[in-house]
């Protein structure tokens, strides 16, 4: 029989904070000692931080890229109140005019619905000018499509405060967009979420700013041959103003402003420009 530690002999060995019993453990056939390794631990946990530091680091770049964008926006766009004037009413023909909220269907979730209007001034701050273009942009409320519904603006409707119908456009020129909001939100019968105004300039700009676009030519015109033509601002200005020599006239030429819209909207969203910093900016 094996002979046990002595008393004395285990009180020495636990003094130095070992357990024999643990040395007996990891003891080898040949009665070697062999400590347990921590190191592969420390590795591990240092490539968990090392990750996560990253992460870190790359989460930070993409909230100050996203902020550096959003001010950069925000310095080219210009902010104001577009849905009524600044007291709340709206500017009708026979003055003054209380909006009319419109009924929002519960089947619309989360789709939104802006307004876009190009207008024909070369100065917004200093002349209203008159509403060349009149878009509706409807976004899904799953965010997977999105619909472009052309007003023309020869269209003849019933104007809040006139007394007689009249062209679409007239509501621009009478109060603005307050009142072209007031006259397309009951004949669509959805509410305008938001309003954006475009000049002819900020439109030549964005165009030039994406490197030009590529657009579908349905109907050719001076200048413009059938099929897929690339444009930059001017050029496009050109297209999308283009009516008297369409066969209908101000229909044609709303086609022609959906594909030029579409065609920004593709050219915005490749990844050409998504992944090129400063043209994206």
């Amino acid at each position: 029989m094996q002979e046990g530690l002595t008393k004395s002999a285990y009180t020495s060995r636990m003094s130095n904070g070992r357990d024999p019993r643990a040395d007996d453990l990891f003891s080898s056939a040949d009665g070697d000692d062999h400590a347990p390794t921590r190191r592969p631990r420390r590795v591990f946990r240092g490539f968990i931080i090392t990750v996560l530091t990253l992460s870190l680091l790359v989460a930070v770049g993409v909230a100050a890229y996203i902020a550096f964008l959003n001010n950069k926006v925000n310095d080219n766009l210009t902010f104001k109140p577009l849905m009524t004037e600044a007291d709340g009413t709206i500017t009708g023909e026979s003055g003054a005019l209380e909006p009319v909220p419109q009924e929002r269907s519960s089947l619309a979730g989360e789709a939104l619905n802006y307004l876009v209007i190009g207008s024909d001034s070369r100065d917004l701050e200093a002349e209203r000018g008159r509403s060349d273009v009149i878009v509706l942009v409807h976004i899904s409320d799953d965010r997977e499509s999105v619909h472009l519904v052309h007003f023309p603006r020869d269209y003849f409707v019933d104007i809040p405060g006139s007394s007689q119908p009249n062209k679409i456009n007239a509501a621009y020129s009478i109060g603005g967009a307050p009142l072209t909001v007031e006259t397309i939100q009951p004949l669509v019968g959805v509410p305008i979420d938001s309003v954006a105004i475009v000049d002819f300039e900020s439109f030549k700009a964005l165009t030039d700013a994406v490197g030009g676009v590529d657009v579908n030519v349905a109907e050719a015109s001076p200048g413009f041959s059938e099929g897929v033509m690339t444009m930059d601002g001017e050029t496009g200005l050109d297209f999308v103003r283009e009516r008297y020599a369409l066969s209908q006239g101000d229909i044609s030429r709303g086609q022609r402003q959906q594909a030029f819209i579409k065609a920004v909207m593709l050219k915005t969203l490749s990844s050409g420009t998504v992944t090129n910093p400063a043209r994206l900016s």
